[in-house]
């Protein structure tokens, strides 16, 4: 639940599971979490790339779009690293109480933003269908491990709080609730903020290079 980082393959076995058992299942679990997040990390610097090198230049409209949902999606990024411990423990407060999914849920925004900016919906579309089926298959094994993890503590957690669109309520009353500036920091959060400044950054070239809706192909480089 996007709590990779905080956990490691234990040595303590669930209870009423014999040993070899929970300890096989939760290894293979984590592999698996490992293999998709390779995946997820490959597909998102090509869709990046793409969006960046192939999409036209953005109009105002898919221009303001698009800025709105990476800041907004950074936001949720942010609270969600400055809450989750490294600890062996399942976080469940904070912007955690609100969803089991905050750091995807602030990549899945993100994704939907830089989509925007490729100025056609359907560059927004396949990060969508990107975010569907790599991110789908990663929270999935996530979960197979915080379950071989956690146990019945996993369970409840899980009947309480929605997988990936947060409870408004909770997010409002809960987003700050144990957030600190240092954790945000200890998760690497930075690293992935630099690299969304890296990549606006990138599109602000292009936005002021290009006129709205021209291509790469077409752009007269010599005035």
């Amino acid at each position: 639940m996007s709590q990779q980082s905080s956990v490691s393959i234990s040595d303590q076995p669930r209870q009423g599971v014999a040993p070899e058992t929970a300890r096989l299942a939760e290894e293979i679990a984590f592999v698996r979490m490992k293999r998709f997040n390779k995946w997820r990390l490959r597909f998102g610097w090509v869709l990046t790339a793409a969006i960046f090198g192939l999409a036209p230049a953005p109009s105002l409209a898919w221009l303001i779009a698009g800025c709105l949902l990476v800041s907004v999606g950074v936001v949720v990024r942010i609270l969600a690293a400055g809450t989750l411990t490294k600890i062996d423990t399942l976080t469940t407060h904070g912007v955690y109480a609100a969803t089991r999914n905050p750091l995807y849920l602030g990549s899945l925004l993100v994704g939907l933003g830089f989509g925007c900016l490729g100025g056609h919906w359907l560059w927004p579309l396949s990060g969508l269908l990107f975010f569907s089926l790599i991110y789908r298959e990663i929270i999935l094994a996530e979960e197979r491990f915080l379950s071989c993890r956690y146990g019945e503590n996993f369970h409840t957690y899980c009947q309480q709080t929605p997988r990936l669109l947060p409870n408004p309520a909770k997010f409002l009353r809960e987003g700050l609730r144990g957030f600190a500036w240092d954790r945000v920091y200890q998760n690497n959060e930075m690293r992935n903020i630099r690299a969304t400044g890296a990549f606006l950054a990138c599109m602000a070239l292009k936005v002021w290079w290009l006129p709205a809706g021209t291509w790469w192909t077409t752009a007269r480089i010599v005035p």
